[in-house]
């Protein structure tokens, strides 16, 4: 940032003008909804609707701003004399740069590994649409997408910077599986195999779902196999 304010002192003030303006523009279509410059043209262009992550237009933003701390760093490297010292303001410049751009620390977690018995049998299966349980908004979502990359078959969870009112019916339905609304969702979706994660439920509730699902014909029991966690129940869902 100091080094764009400083660009403003340079004298070809036309170029420098532009990519102010862009950061300017940027910066309020990074907003969303939020700014006043996107929810008009939101509400006047159609295909603005299709923009994912509004906020990615800071992208935009920062390119433009670091043409303009160049601009910046020449203003001030001609404002001194040649020598050491312009060698040392790069130096300074490229050294703040980083400190500010650092990100520390970086928390990381340890995910099990994909391969497990379960995900060789779906690998070798034929292809067909997976849930795995318990499912929720969130928290298990990315492991299970990252432990789909053992079978590729396409799954129910799914995880993004978006989430669909779709997927949202989804979660609200399997909350109370196997009921007769989870079971007409799951053949809505055209899933056929069910993954039951025994690790990521309590004894008693892991108890009470698997008596609820043997009372469920249309469950078809296929097995229990050593998952990336524990044991995993695999049913398949009878068309």
């Amino acid at each position: 940032m100091a080094l764009a304010i400083a660009a403003l002192a340079r004298r070809t003030r036309r170029i420098v003008s532009i990519y102010v303006l862009l950061v300017a523009i940027a910066v309020t279509l990074s907003l969303g909804l939020n700014g006043p410059g996107y929810r008009w043209l939101y509400a006047h262009i159609a295909f603005m609707g299709g923009f994912r992550a509004p906020a990615r237009f800071g992208i935009l933003a920062c390119c433009a701003l670091g043409v303009l701390a160049g601009f910046g760093f020449d203003v001030l490297q001609r404002a001194m004399p040649a020598g050491r010292l312009r060698g040392a303001l790069l130096v300074v410049a490229l050294a703040t740069i980083g400190i500010e751009c650092g990100a520390a620390p970086l928390h990381l977690i340890e995910v099990p590994s994909p391969g497990a018995d379960v995900y060789t049998f779906l690998r070798r299966a034929y292809p067909s649409v997976v849930i795995e349980l318990p499912i929720a908004e969130w928290d298990l979502s990315p492991q299970f997408m990252y432990w789909s990359t053992q079978h590729w078959n396409p799954i129910v969870n799914g995880y993004s910077g978006y989430q669909p009112p779709s997927y949202d019916e989804t979660v609200r339905s399997m909350r109370t599986f196997p009921d007769d609304d989870a079971i007409a969702r799951l053949r809505e979706l055209g899933v056929r195999y069910i993954l039951v994660h025994e690790f990521f439920y309590k004894a008693e509730e892991r108890t009470d779902l698997m008596l609820k699902i043997a009372q469920r014909p249309e469950l078809i029991p296929n097995g229990r196999y050593r998952g990336p966690v524990g044991s995993v129940q695999l049913f398949e869902l009878r068309r």
